[in-house]
């Protein structure tokens, strides 16, 4: 499978449009960086610069309640939407972000473009693919429509700052769709086009073992380690399904693994420090993250606000940590 990874005229030409249309709308409000943020002291800087295969961010980037965190600030949900990533990868702590929204709507390339051009060389992005596409009939997958309508348009948007695709089911696929669903999943993965990088994160227990390793075999394609309430910890799930030789790690720190999602939200909004630290979930991540490092591997790790109440402080403590181990 071919998947078109868009030509440089194509960028220019929306580039221009986009310039004339300027010419005509009202001036948009700027978002800038954070001064004087815990996450650009020198010691967090000389961290991240020990360890270039790491991409840290965060489960989106639109929190108001990141002022003076991440954003030097105030600003609205809306214009940090549209905005605030140009913010937000410039200042130099976060070398990622999931971008979450594609897992509910498919985006177009010209949507995929717009984030692409706020973020500098370097900045990856982690993408997860959209649900309605991994739903499998009688017949499995549907390949052609998962590259028509996902993977071309995000590869002619992000370009090189595509960094992994998440491909996530969620809690109940083996109840859903019974043992055959291992087999749709094998033949869809090895359909995958090997240009690309992808993580598989399952959300049921009983769907990590042997034979999705066996379903995995051959893709460009390796486990997420995922911390959520309905999974056991991520060595454990490594353990049962080892990781692809070669193919970047993904860690997502979800979820305080006891509380609900609404409670965790309702419980730290506006997410604007660590509320609840979850030392022994950090520790964890820390020694597999370093492992897979000096063994040479790319790794991402994303946080989300639920983790701990404030998701870029989550991954600071959690940088603080990694650098303690050397």
């Amino acid at each position: 499978m071919v998947v078109a990874l868009g030509h440089p005229c194509s960028a220019q030409k929306r580039s221009k449009v986009s310039d004339q249309l300027h010419l005509f709308s009202q001036p948009e409000q700027t978002v800038s960086c954070a001064a004087d943020s815990p996450l650009t002291t020198e010691s967090a800087r000389l961290a991240l610069g020990r360890w270039p295969g790491l991409y840290l961010g965060t489960s989106s980037w639109t929190f108001p309640g990141w002022s003076e965190l991440v954003y030097g600030g105030e600003y609205s949900k809306t214009v940090l939407a549209d905005r605030g990533l140009r913010a937000y990868s410039n200042l130099g702590f976060f070398r990622t972000v999931s971008l979450d929204r594609t897992y509910y709507r498919p985006m177009s390339e010209q949507g995929y473009f717009h984030l692409a051009s706020q973020v500098p060389q370097g900045f990856k992005f982690v993408v997860k693919a959209p649900r309605e596409l991994l739903r499998p009939t009688t017949r499995g997958f549907d390949l052609a429509a998962f590259s028509r309508e996902f993977l071309t348009p995000l590869t002619g948007g992000l370009g090189d700052k595509l960094g992994v695709i998440l491909i996530q089911f969620p809690p109940g696929t083996a109840a859903d769709y019974g043992r055959p669903f291992l087999g749709y999943l094998s033949r869809f993965l090895k359909g995958l086009p090997r240009s690309l990088t992808f993580s598989l994160e399952v959300r049921d227990e009983e769907l990590l073992d042997s034979d999705l390793s066996e379903a995995m075999k051959g893709a460009p394609v390796s486990l997420c380690g995922s911390i959520h309430s309905s999974l056991p910890s991520p060595d454990q799930q490594l353990l049962k399904v080892p990781p692809t030789p070669e193919i970047p790690l993904v860690f997502r720190w979800n979820i305080r693994p006891s509380m609900a999602y609404e409670d965790a939200k309702g419980r730290f909004e506006p997410f604007r420090e660590i509320q609840m630290e979850d030392i022994k979930r950090r520790e964890l991540l820390v020694r597999l993250v370093k492992r897979a490092l000096k063994a040479g591997r790319s790794v991402y790790v994303t946080a989300n606000n639920k983790a701990e109440g404030c998701a870029p402080l989550t991954l600071l403590r959690f940088l603080e940590g990694l650098d303690e181990e050397l």
